[in-house]
């Protein structure tokens, strides 16, 4: 039996040794070949007959452990972004989300967040309104709205950041604005982000919003088109 690899693509295949010497396609990229003889010495080639049980163009997906073609840079069974094994950082194969996109995605997840904390403060605001109007307006009367608010307030906030950081992290790796425009977070090497991190970058989006919000214009011409908060979480924000 004859083991040997096409030198083009790299597949491993194996044939009789009574086809040494014969010229075949190979199944991989189609490139013309010589069968070499059982030492070796001939030329490297891929023919069409058998192909080894142990293919080498399948890799293992590092989220879910299914079996999936070696060039894949998403995982046919979870989702799993995995341009960063082959490409790597800076590669072409990334396309940078620009600063417009990111807005539209921003308005959309804005809406789905405001309307949980709007139905939230309807139900607080009832109950200051029943505190207060037990209290008959005295002077503790302040002193509760002002808890209140701080109450809303902080909701708001819990509610924001779990909505990010739990979707940004899971194996859709966007939000609902994000999934919209097709577009999803990642580290810098294309792969999903952790919780934690998520969480980083969803905080850190109180930085990039100071000074007339320059942290997120900064997605307008930083070179991966990153915000502030990008650059401080180490992550990008490309399209699918």
């Amino acid at each position: 039996m004859i083991e040997f690899s096409c030198s083009t693509c790299g597949k491993v295949l194996k044939t009789a040794d009574d086809k040494a010497g014969v010229q075949a396609k190979c199944p991989g990229c189609g490139e013309v070949l010589t069968v070499p003889d059982a030492s070796g010495t001939a030329d490297e080639v891929v023919s069409t007959f058998e192909t080894p049980a142990e293919s080498s163009d399948m890799k293992t997906c590092p989220m879910c452990g299914q079996q999936i073609k070696a060039a894949a840079l998403k995982c046919r069974y979870c989702g799993e972004v995995l341009a960063g094994e082959s490409a790597g950082l800076g590669s072409t194969s990334f396309v940078y989300a620009g600063f417009w996109l990111r807005f539209v995605a921003y308005i959309i997840d804005y809406f789905v967040t405001a309307i949980p904390g709007a139905m939230i403060g309807f139900v607080i605001g009832i109950i200051f309104a029943a505190a207060a109007q037990g209290e008959g307006g005295g002077p503790g009367q302040e002193g509760l709205l002002v808890g209140v608010q701080i109450l809303s307030g902080g909701v708001g906030i819990v509610i924001s950041w779990l909505y990010y950081a739990l979707m940004e992290s899971s194996s859709k790796q966007a939000t609902l604005g994000k999934m919209a425009l097709g577009l999803v977070v990642t580290d810098m090497h294309g792969q999903r982000v952790t919780f934690g991190r998520a969480t980083g970058r969803f905080f850190g989006k109180i930085v990039s919003g100071l000074v007339c919000t320059i942290g997120y214009v900064m997605a307008g011409f930083t070179e991966r088109k990153q915000a502030l908060h990008d650059l401080m979480a180490s992550t990008l924000v490309i399209k699918r």
